[in-house]
């Protein structure tokens, strides 16, 4: 068996046959190839179309509107119409507990060593592909205990007195979800988020959307825009992502325009209890790997 994560950002993923085809959500990215989000949605139709069975994640508003057209196609989700469906979640800090049904009938409980809703999606297409595959159900929920986060997806960092993650999120819908498990998991603690937008085309084309995705969040700290090896855009800059957020959630975030500045910042502002991530695709890791060296430092007592 050859498993791959199919790469949508040039638009050549259609070129792929698949034998089983995933699809866990369309989002609206990559527009400098797609243009809009029909495009997008468009290229996804035509790559699951040539798939010789599909698990469609339908808590997805796009990817359940493909469903009609894939009838014999593996419905997963939360809602009560998924095929294979996740209920009696249960959040803690770094693991998501739920029971899987299949067609209405109990089939395991399933233990995810990972937070948040959008990994129990994750989890619920990976049993599904899985029995697609010849896999008995139980077996497959079974094997989801022995999984392991990559690095920069929700990396534990630290957890000296103040609980340090780095996340690779640099979309809204990626940023609001992983806020999401942050709140269902540490319900008490105070958030600070520091974000390193990525691109100045992608920051023009969804940098008013940002706003609400941030709304979970204490502080909010925005560093200057990691171009990818773009070149600037006149008048396209981490201020717009500022804005949204201010008018989105009413908090002022904090613009600060170097990265030692912000470790600074974050040095002196933390307190015992805190929890601290860092979103983006850039080079913004380097902030937090540095905050949970000093962290190790004992500067804080556990919490």
């Amino acid at each position: 068996v050859f498993v791959t994560e199919v790469d949508e950002s040039d638009g050549l993923f259609v070129a792929i046959h698949p034998t089983i085809g995933v699809l866990n959500n369309i989002g609206r990215d990559h527009l400098g190839t797609y243009h809009t989000l029909q495009g997008i949605k468009e290229s996804f139709k035509r790559y699951i179309l040539q798939a010789e069975s599909a698990v469609l994640a339908i808590d997805d508003v796009n990817v359940r509107a493909l469903a009609s057209e894939l009838p014999s196609a593996l419905k997963v989700g939360v809602h009560s119409d998924a095929d294979l469906r996740a209920v009696n979640i249960s959040h803690y800090h770094f693991h998501t507990t739920f029971d899987l049904r299949y067609h209405g009938e109990d089939v395991a409980h399933v233990f995810l060593p990972a937070p948040g809703d959008h990994n129990v999606r994750n989890a619920l297409c990976a049993i599904g592909a899985a029995s697609l595959a010849g896999v008995p159900l139980a077996d497959a929920a079974g094997a989801i205990a022995d999984f392991q986060l990559p690095k920069r997806r929700f990396q534990l960092l630290e957890e000296n007195g103040v609980t340090v993650v780095d996340d690779y999120a640099h979309l809204p819908e990626e940023i609001e979800v992983t806020l999401q498990a942050i709140r269902s998991g540490w319900t008490n603690r105070r958030i600070v988020a520091v974000f390193q937008p990525h691109r100045y085309t992608r920051t023009q084309a969804i940098g008013s959307e940002f706003g609400e995705a941030f709304r979970l969040a204490d502080t909010v700290v925005v560093t200057p825009i990691y171009p990818a090896y773009e070149r600037p855009i006149p008048g396209v800059t981490s201020q717009r992502i500022v804005d949204s957020i201010n008018r989105s959630t009413g908090n002022d975030p904090l613009l600060i325009h170097d990265k030692d500045e912000v470790l600074s910042f974050l040095k002196s502002y933390i307190e015992p209890g805190d929890f601290i991530i860092s979103f983006g695709a850039g080079d913004i890791w380097t902030v937090t790997t540095s905050l949970s060296r000093f962290l190790e430092e004992g500067t804080f007592c556990a919490a």
